[in-house]
């Protein structure tokens, strides 16, 4: 049996086509086609770039910067170094992008599945996602603390992800090498943080040093119970390279893994599974898969809520099955079906 390993990659594409022309309605199909390889990978970039904020500052006077959903992030004066250890003046371009709930993390291919340091995979609980990164020109600089590179707070309720400091439930920073990667690595990079909602004295605010590039806040949460491979089919014509499936988590807004392996040979294939045990035998899920409508320039989807999961079956996404909606409309959708 041949097992495909994939990840997405995004392309940096125009943004147009984000904003509602339909009043966010959706639309049932039976006729849609799968779109090439490139036009899925331009849904996502699109996306990003739409989310993603700019703003150009002098690094000798650093920069407070505020985000729309009210994060604080600080980059100290004079704290900027290039790569061979000059300080940088002048002026400097910030690049920044949060994400905060599940439907947009679809949407842009960030799903929550990080590794600990013995090696064990398993689904994030997060309470945000991050990329920043700071360019003078073309050249990337680093932050001049040799910890970190820039500072945030983060407001714990924008994700409200509850944990029990006395049963070990710690936020950590997670960080990926390489932007396409769909697992996150503890402590993968320099960087700290301290307080939200963990029993601390600063139970409302995350307090966060983060390096430069994709960084999250999150705990690797332990779903106990038998595991077993959950496999799902997609509709004759979809597969790794124009579609992908996730799951939510019954009653967890905060988690959501992506079924990262396809099988092509071999019996029952082709299929998309996982390879970590995403949930235990009777636990609830709700699969989501989500491809892209060429004609109509929307996000084809369909989900399967509360699907219990059980051992040896498969789950199976029918043409009939699938709708169309714009980008807006169906974040909504996702995010109000994982409540």
């Amino acid at each position: 049996m041949k097992k495909l390993f994939f990840t997405l990659a995004v392309l940096g594409v125009c943004t147009f086509w984000y904003s509602c022309t339909d009043d966010g309605k959706t639309e049932a199909q039976s006729t849609l086609t799968p779109p090439s390889e490139s036009a899925f990978k331009g849904l996502r970039s699109n996306f990003l770039a739409s989310i993603t904020k700019t703003r150009t500052f002098k690094a000798e006077e650093g920069l407070n910067y505020t985000s729309d959903k009210g994060v604080k992030l600080t980059i100290p004066a004079n704290c900027l170094q290039k790569s061979d250890g000059t300080t940088v003046t002048g002026d400097v371009d910030l690049t920044y992008t949060e994400l905060f709930d599940v439907g947009s993390m679809v949407i842009a291919n960030k799903p929550l599945l990080g590794r600990d340091y013995s090696g064990t995979v398993g689904p994030l609980v997060t309470g945000g996602e991050f990329f920043i990164d700071a360019k003078q020109g073309n050249e990337k600089l680093k932050g001049c603390s040799g910890y970190y590179d820039v500072q945030l707070e983060v407001p714990a309720d924008l994700t409200d992800a509850e944990l029990d400091s006395s049963a070990g439930e710690y936020m950590s920073l997670f960080t990926q090498e390489d932007d396409d990667d769909t697992v996150w690595e503890i402590g993968g990079k320099e960087g700290g943080i301290e307080g939200g909602r963990q029993g601390t004295s600063v139970n409302n605010t995350y307090y966060c040093w983060f390096p430069f590039g994709w960084t999250n806040i999150d705990w690797l949460s332990s779903l106990p119970g038998e595991k077993t491979e959950l496999r799902v089919k997609v509709p004759t014509g979809f597969n790794e390279k124009n579609c992908a499936v996730y799951a939510g988590y019954f009653g967890m807004p905060n988690m959501l893994a992506l079924f990262d392996v396809y099988v092509n040979e071999g019996e029952g294939s082709p299929y998309f599974t996982e390879h970590y045990g995403i949930a235990p035998i009777g636990f609830k899920l709700h699969i989501i898969f989500i491809s892209y409508d060429e004609a109509s320039e929307k996000v084809i989807y369909a989900f399967k809520p509360n699907y219990e999961v059980q051992k040896d079956t498969y789950i199976v996404f029918e043409q009939s099955e699938l709708k169309t909606a714009n980008v807006s409309a169906l974040i909504d959708l996702i995010n109000n079906l994982v409540k």
